[in-house]
């Protein structure tokens, strides 16, 4: 069966169940900026070294956005863990304007921070930067990207308590955001770490996890291959 196939008929099976709320799926641990929602899920693995991650953003051009005009996101850095630093990760997948994108969406991992123009190599971050800044269209619904990192030492298991700073270069109608550098909080469950479904607040937003679920099914038939690097 291929993509095509799997996506009409996981629709047809499925459309109705999508449109059902699931109020234990609403995300409880956020950072709010500028009227924006920031959560970072994270889920160790039976490898210490290695740790998935969904990084899932609210709000953005919404009544409570107080720059608007976001496109995309050209990079985004998070501190390194400590001890130790983290030697390499990608991308798995994306979700923007409620279209999930399987693989990096152009992402592409770099050691460092980032400044307004992307990644720059410095600092104990690690960064991914796109140089298509995906979606290029003005961005609506939630944001998610799940990602693996791999570190050269220790484990994961503290990287939520340790305070990790989240750093985005938005990129959009503005001149120039603010460059966001800001302390985020850590949900120690994934649940978008794999994109079947990518389950963003439903309860504040039934109208898009309708319709993501038509499609997000029946991505279901390429989950194994596109996730099958994930422990």
């Amino acid at each position: 069966m291929n993509l095509v196939t799997g996506v009409i008929a996981g629709a047809i099976a499925t459309a109705v169940i999508a449109l059902a709320p699931n109020p234990a799926a609403a995300l409880p641990v956020t950072t709010s900026v500028d009227g924006l929602h920031y959560t970072l899920e994270m889920q160790t693995t039976a490898n210490p070294l290695i740790a998935n991650f969904a990084l899932v953003i609210t709000g953005e051009n919404s009544v409570t956005d107080t720059v608007g005009g976001r496109t995309g996101i050209h990079a985004f850095a998070l501190t390194d863990p400590a001890p130790g630093t983290a030697t390499s990760g990608f991308v798995a997948a994306t979700l923007f304007n409620n279209v999930v994108t399987a693989g990096t969406n152009g992402y592409v991992f770099q050691a460092g921070g980032l400044n307004s123009g992307g990644c720059n190599g410095t600092g104990d971050f690690f960064c991914f930067q796109s140089p298509l800044s995906p979606p290029g269209t003005l961005l609506t619904g939630p944001v998610v990207i799940a990602f693996q990192e791999t570190r050269d030492s220790g484990n994961w298991n503290t990287y939520a308590a340790s305070a990790p700073h989240l750093k985005i270069d938005w990129i959009g109608s503005q001149n120039n955001y603010d460059l966001f550098s800001q302390e985020v909080l850590v949900q120690t469950t994934c649940p978008n770490c794999t994109p079947t479904p990518f389950d963003v607040d439903p309860v504040a937003e039934p109208t898009t996890l309708a319709i993501l679920g038509i499609g997000l099914i029946g991505l279901a038939v390429v989950r194994r291959s596109v996730f099958g690097r994930f422990a």
